[in-house]
């Protein structure tokens, strides 16, 4: 959540956050620190993990490694 917090002091001009992991779920104390985070920055930021990681990249994958 840190990392995203700097990014989004360092550029201003970003317009959401994705944090994207292999975790399996998430945990109550990151969904709290992510609910955190969209209320003082008025950004969205999202999550992807566990199957929904596979599913990204087998539909995007191709594109984003060209």
């Amino acid at each position: 959540m840190e990392d995203i917090r700097r990014a989004f002091e360092h550029y201003p001009e970003a317009s959401m956050g994705l944090i994207i992991s292999t975790a399996s779920a998430s945990t109550t104390a990151l969904d709290n620190a992510m609910d955190k985070l969209r209320e003082e920055s008025q950004k969205p930021v999202a999550l992807l993990i566990g199957p929904d990681v596979a599913a990204f990249l087998l539909r995007f994958g191709a594109k984003l490694l060209a």
